[in-house]
């Protein structure tokens, strides 16, 4: 039976997809939907061809293994998708392209943050040069990658930066830098090039940093993936010549990290002795098995974690309280071997509150993004939280630990902060 729901589950997926595109909704929206689609399809791939595309061991052998997967389980994340994907509707809206820049707080906004972001960026790079060019010489990401990571996947140990000044600089750049992206397209749109630009190019070498120093592929990936998402309905409003030179940018872009992907894939497979092409079976590996151990997740589960699984980990991160994972997952009845990281991002909330609190947590979020969306006059902040959300929910086709719960909580304070300045821009203006 664990095929027969694999397969439904990626049916079910075809047809939401195709009446998307059919009923002509949002780009973002099908792209989003995409996304689910392609990894279902992998994970039927991965499951009918095992032996080429992913091989055999004690976890793909685990993964692979239907008989204690449910149709609950794949059901649940069409209904969180249907509930969470609202927002996405509303962003090819005119209310983002044109109507946003045309007040004078807004430009104050813009070049504002623009200024501070490429300067904070510079600043970075300055006091940090050692890090990065140790960065940009390695060769040997598999070994990185174990050093980094050991037993714990999802605590990286890595070293941005061994100035405190210059790792404040880096923080503050990587909270915004799905944010600049939005802010370089403007930029582009409404004439200021080189300022636009010089964000852009300062954002994508901060990510290309990043990758590098955490000898990852994902972060980059997701990075550029809602980048795509950012500048489809923006580029149809883009001056020819600006749109030729992106296109141009956008090759030479893909073809460095085509080359870093492949790179890094090489080099973290280069002990791997199970034969076939490591790269296939690397891809396979990150796309063809979300779902599964989600619906694995959703029939082995012997109890709810009742808050000990997300908001534990939020509260060891933000005030240091003791916290193991493999203790808690154990507390619960975790599927043991399956790793703690692969299982979308339903897995964190339903294993503390089961379906009812996701479906519940999902609808409350959607419903506060998509009022966010609905304002008259769209802020930066507003895109701001829909920058975090539009990147949770791609990142989460395949993995959401723990952590990034907390990070939905820092994100959501820097949304009010800025929220609050903007207040005080906007009142300027009006009274002046």
């Amino acid at each position: 039976m664990g095929l027969i729901y694999l397969y439904t589950y990626t049916i079910i997926i075809a047809i939401i997809l195709l009446r998307a595109i059919k009923r002509k909704k949002s780009s973002t929206y099908i792209l989003m939907w995409s996304c689910y689609f392609v990894s279902a399809v992998f994970c039927v791939l991965c499951k009918t061809f095992q032996d080429t595309l992913v091989g055999h061991g004690i976890l793909h052998d685990e993964w692979y293994n239907l008989s204690d997967t449910t149709l609950h389980g794949y059901i649940l994340i069409i209904i969180c998708n249907l509930i969470a994907f609202k927002p996405f509707e509303r962003y090819n809206s005119n209310q983002f392209i044109d109507k946003y820049g045309n007040r004078k707080g807004d430009n104050t906004i813009l070049f504002t943050f623009s200024y501070l972001f490429i300067a904070l960026f510079v600043v970075y790079v300055i006091t940090s040069v050692g890090v990065i060019k140790s960065a940009f010489s390695i060769t040997d990401f598999g070994t990185l990658r174990n050093n980094l990571y050991g037993n714990e996947l999802h605590q990286s140990t890595a070293v941005f930066s061994n100035n405190l000044i210059g790792n404040i600089c880096y923080k503050i750049c990587w909270l915004f830098r799905l944010l600049a992206v939005f802010v370089g397209l403007i930029l582009l749109k409404k004439g200021k090039r080189r300022l636009g630009f010089l964000i852009l190019l300062c954002d994508f070498m901060l990510v290309f940093i990043n990758s590098n120093i955490n000898a990852a592929r994902g972060g980059l990936l997701v990075f550029l993936f809602c980048a795509f998402l950012f500048s489809i309905p923006i580029l149809r409003k883009m001056p020819k010549k600006v749109k030729r030179f992106l296109i141009i940018v956008i090759c030479v872009i893909a073809i460095v990290v085509v080359g870093f992907i492949i790179e890094v894939t090489l080099s973290r497979t280069a002990d791997n002795t199970s034969g076939g092409n490591m790269l296939l079976k690397n891809a396979c590996f990150y796309l063809g098995h979300g779902p599964i151990v989600f619906s694995k997740i959703t029939g082995s589960l012997k109890e709810l974690g009742l808050g000990k699984v997300v908001f534990l980990r939020i509260a060891s991160h933000f005030f240091g309280f003791n916290y193991n994972v493999s203790s808690v997952m154990n507390e619960i009845g975790y599927p043991s071997p399956l790793t703690n990281l692969f299982f979308t991002y339903l897995g964190p909330i339903y294993m503390d509150f089961g379906s009812i609190g996701s479906i519940i947590f999902y609808s409350v979020w959607a419903f506060f993004v998509n009022r966010l969306l609905k304002e008259r006059r769209i802020r930066l902040s507003t895109v701001y939280v829909f920058s975090y959300y539009m990147f949770f929910f791609v990142l989460g086709t395949f993995v959401v630990g723990p952590l990034e719960f907390a990070s939905l909580v820092t994100n959501t304070c820097i949304a009010i902060l800025l929220r609050l300045i903007e207040n005080t821009v906007y009142k300027r203006y009006r009274y002046n």
